[in-house]
């Protein structure tokens, strides 16, 4: 797998994770909350020294991992979950 779609990946699911935390923090699902977080936390560690010292190509694909990854959450976890 090449770098970019690497990163890409990585920023989908903090994002994903993080948008689906609030959410179920906000409906009290309490150990999905958990989860979320616990894998937020080991993504951004994982995430942290590759986007500090990426050039912008990189970044650009974090942001777009990002933004999917949220848009994504916004629509699939209401067909999961309710």
């Amino acid at each position: 797998m090449n770098k970019s779609l690497f990163i890409f990946l990585r920023a989908f699911l903090i994002v994903l994770l993080s948008t689906s935390s609030i959410w179920f923090i906000s409906n009290n699902y309490k150990i999905y909350a958990i989860i979320a977080g616990l894998g937020i936390s080991l993504l951004w560690v994982l995430n942290v020294r590759d986007i500090s010292i990426g050039k912008w190509k990189e970044r650009i694909f974090y942001i777009f991992g990002g933004f999917v990854g949220m848009t994504t959450s916004l629509y699939l976890l209401p067909l999961i979950l309710i």
